[in-house]
């Protein structure tokens, strides 16, 4: 064996014993930061019991049937009186978005149930209403309904518009057909447009449709920052990060680390999201348009962002309980950035871009088109490539974060014992 070969099989064992090394090291790690979670009952209750139940209890009040919001109470005030404001009126009761409660004679009456919430709606017909159409003239009804509460404010008005429009129609298809038009004529000449609309997606308008699928995927986001922060906080408090330091100094360097930490979160999560897209789903009648390998792959960059980015800003909190406290208080921010809740088109720039290097932003968009739409992974494949840009973003930034804390985390112990001797 000449002087190369024995130079090139020192290499080959050299790589071979760095891998094994940095191996081993991901496993302890990954051994670790199981017994850390399994050992905290706070953590163990968020990352197992939280997954178990609250994606079957926070479905109830949408569920079956109530998904919808049908009927809403109004009140009418028939200022007119005549047959053609009670058709009017009948026109209106029979919609179901809409359901004429009671009738006042004022509206200082109607707007005493508007506010003790016995009514969302108020409808006034004035006086002379019918008296306008039989003259050819226009009239009109007044509507008052709370915009604040937009989804009732936008039944009610629906409501209203479709009595209105249903009425307008045969009016002046009675018009025409008194000029000589036959019907279709006259309904053709009424119309000449007419709009078919063909609902994709969600044709029942099922709130628990849109509304479901998206906040799994923000419960399985803030539940691991939560976790992964509140160990984080715990093990400065506990001075536990020095542990660390044989691992990175001897056996595989600080990736090793990252990389066990998150195979720990990883292999909790994998199974989460089996359960919430394989059972929640059917259990709740949720619609699946692909199947879950493909969702499966297309979560895996979405949860490797998450935990990467956990463990980066982990290294923060310096008690479990500001860890919790801070985290709890990202929720609402993140649901309003993440484009479901507003659409991130109407966002200002910066918040736009901002809300981009969130995990939950892409993974949501992507995550309802393959289970919504039935999107094929090659449809979401720009979703997918900047999930995957994310991962390794955060991959690095954990990297320094863990370093640093780390070591950090020695130079105090070290200082301390000193102190002591």
């Amino acid at each position: 064996m000449n002087k190369k070969q024995i130079i090139n099989l020192l290499r080959e064992n050299r790589i071979v014993s760095w891998i094994k090394d940095g191996f081993d090291a991901m496993l302890y790690t990954w051994y670790y930061e199981y017994k850390n979670i399994f050992s905290d009952a706070g953590v163990l209750s968020l990352f197992v019991l939280a997954h178990l139940v609250y994606p079957i209890l926070y479905p109830i009040p949408f569920y079956k049937g109530h998904d919808v919001v049908r009927e809403v109470p109004v009140a009418v005030i028939d200022d007119d009186k005549t047959s053609l404001s009670r058709q009017f009126i009948r026109m209106c009761d029979v919609n179901e978005n809409i359901r004429v409660a009671v009738h006042h004679t004022s509206l200082e009456e109607a707007q005493n149930d508007f506010f003790k919430n016995r009514i969302n709606g108020i409808i006034v017909i004035p006086q002379g209403f019918s008296g306008d159409i039989y003259r050819n003239q226009k009239t009109s009804v007044s509507v008052y309904c709370d915009a604040s509460y937009f989804y009732l404010y936008k039944q009610v008005l629906t409501g209203v518009k479709y009595a209105a429009s249903y009425m307008s129609a045969g009016i002046q298809i009675q018009r025409f057909q008194s000029k000589g038009l036959s019907r279709p004529a006259a309904m053709a000449a009424r119309d000449p447009l007419p709009l078919i609309s063909f609902p994709l997606f969600n044709p029942s308008n099922s709130y628990t449709n849109y509304l479901i699928p998206a906040l799994l995927i923000l419960i399985l986001q803030q539940t691991l920052l939560i976790g992964i922060g509140s160990l984080g906080g715990l093990s400065y408090e506990k001075k536990r990060y020095h542990y660390f330091l044989p691992v990175i100094s001897n056996r595989g360097g600080i990736i090793s680390v990252v990389l066990g930490k998150a195979g720990a979160y990883m292999s909790l999560f994998l199974l989460h999201s089996i359960y919430f897209f394989g059972i929640i789903f059917r259990f709740h009648g949720l619609p699946m348009k692909s199947n879950l390998f493909n969702l499966m792959v297309f979560i895996i960059p979405f949860l490797l962002a998450v935990i990467f980015l956990g463990i980066a800003i982990s290294t923060v909190f310096r008690t479990r309980e500001m860890a919790m406290l801070l985290l709890l208080c990202t929720a609402m921010p993140f649901i309003l950035v993440s484009g479901f809740s507003w659409p991130i088109l109407a966002m200002p720039v910066w918040l736009k871009n901002l809300a981009m290097l969130l995990p939950s932003t892409t993974g949501i968009d992507g995550f309802m088109k393959i289970s919504i739409l039935g999107a094929e992974l090659r449809d979401v494949m720009f979703n997918w490539i900047f999930l995957w840009g994310l991962v390794a973003a955060y991959f690095l930034m954990s990297v320094f974060a863990m370093k640093t804390i780390i070591r950090k985390s020695a130079n105090y112990t070290e200082g301390n014992n000193h102190d002591s001797i």
